[in-house]
């Protein structure tokens, strides 16, 4: 989406349509950035497959733009292909203290990895690039989930780390 001049694009690399792979990308004229980085758990037709993880080819092509991983929490449909990823990809990652403490040592075992953890603390702005993104605590089955809040020239959006829409 063009916003005057201005380029806007939110796009899904992972988890539209499934429970897993989560990966959005938000990105700008000059800032890209992931919001979680998660693995997908294969179904009963993928035999012999542990872990999908999503392709981030379209970031590995616009990496001189991309500015790193916001976190909204630490299951692993959110976290689990970041091992996979920063190799390729590398690029701070933000999220609560909690999710920072398990991605440390989920990241520890990967020795190859040097990863720049950041915490976040509960509705305090901060950067990525020219984004800025605004934690906002939520309830969840796992301390310190996050919603972000980010302002991006088509407007502010809220990207929750999981949702449903019940149709009753």
């Amino acid at each position: 989406m063009a916003i005057g001049e201005a380029l806007f694009r939110a796009l899904p690399l992972g988890g539209a349509g499934n429970v897993g792979g989560n990966l959005m990308v938000y990105e700008t004229d000059h800032d890209i950035i992931a919001v979680d980085c998660g693995v997908l758990f294969p179904r009963a037709g993928h035999l012999g497959v542990d872990k999908i993880v999503p392709d981030v080819q379209y970031l590995i092509d616009r990496k001189d733009k991309f500015r790193g991983y916001a976190i909204t929490h630490g299951h692993e449909d959110h976290i689990g292909a970041l091992p996979y990823i920063l190799g390729d990809l590398p690029g701070p990652i933000y999220g609560s203290k909690f999710t920072i403490a398990l991605l440390r040592r989920k990241l520890g075992d990967h020795i190859r990895l040097n990863p720049d953890l950041r915490e976040v603390e509960d509705s305090q702005p901060f950067l990525m690039g020219k984004l800025k993104l605004e934690p906002i605590p939520i309830t969840h089955s796992i301390p310190g989930s996050l919603a972000f809040a980010v302002h991006t020239p088509a407007g502010v959006i809220i990207h929750t780390g999981d949702f449903k829409i019940d149709p009753t």
